[in-house]
């Protein structure tokens, strides 16, 4: 089963989503498809606040939240390409787990508490039923709305000290990292298409990014900079706002 991993508002705000009424969360999930699908728009704003009202929830705070977990895991689930079988088992697991923070860890373990086997079943059945039916235009949009910008594949590294030369017999220790990146750079033409594109135009501008390996050299400060900063990035990526802005591009 695919590793899909969740930050724990949304955790929070999926429990709190599986609390309502079955025709209520149904409406909720069907307007988060569409706001996957399309972004937002006044029709789909509409369906949320008529979605609210016919809940009888009057916090734009919570509608918001909840949609936006629901979104949230489809589109991971989707983009990791989980079976259906397994996407049922992970939210179950996401409904059934502790240490969810849907606006404070004791009332988010309570509201987890409450929910009964039955209901978690019957939430796990109809977003299961959504996703299968849904799992195939999702990851098209999501392909659609990626960049196309080279995608990492593999990565090699050596470290590098060295200890003396023949000028010195004792050198400061400066040890240096030499990594090789693999990468697959999505808008490099092929060798068939870049050949036609050549005898067709002489003045046509080479992909700055091809396919191959990339050599860096970096120092361990430099390196551990670097993993800070990705981590930082990897962490903002599961952030409602994230999630919101991302839906908004396209």
């Amino acid at each position: 089963m695919p590793l899909v991993s969740f930050s724990e508002q949304t955790k929070g705000d999926l429990i709190l989503l599986a609390q309502l009424k079955p025709p209520h969360y149904k409406e909720f999930i069907r307007v988060a498809v569409e706001l996957t699908k399309n972004g937002a728009s006044p029709a789909t704003n509409l369906a949320l606040r008529k979605a609210a009202q016919t809940a009888g929830l009057a916090d734009e705070e919570r509608v918001r939240r909840a949609t936006d977990a629901a979104a949230t895991v489809l589109t991971e689930c989707a983009k990791a390409s989980v079976a259906e079988a397994d996407f049922a088992e992970i939210v179950a697991s996401v409904l059934q787990g502790t240490g969810a923070t849907g606006g404070g860890g004791a009332t988010a373990s309570a509201n987890a508490a409450a929910l009964g086997e039955a209901a978690v079943t019957e939430f796990c059945g109809i977003m299961g039923e959504v996703y299968g039916a849904n799992k195939a235009e999702l990851r098209r949009v999501l392909g659609e709305s990626s960049f196309g910008l080279p995608k990492y594949t593999d990565l090699e590294w050596r470290l590098d000290v060295p200890v003396a030369t023949r000028c010195q017999r004792q050198l400061p220790v400066q040890p240096l990292y030499i990594l090789k990146l693999h990468i697959n750079n999505p808008s490099a033409p092929s060798p068939a298409s870049s050949s036609a594109a050549a005898s067709a135009s002489a003045a046509s501008t080479p992909s700055l990014v091809n396919d191959g390996p990339i050599v860096l050299q970096a120092d361990p400060l430099t390196i551990s900079n670097m993993c800070a900063q990705l981590e930082t990035a990897i962490s903002q990526l599961k952030a409602s706002s994230t999630r919101r802005v991302m839906r908004n591009i396209h």
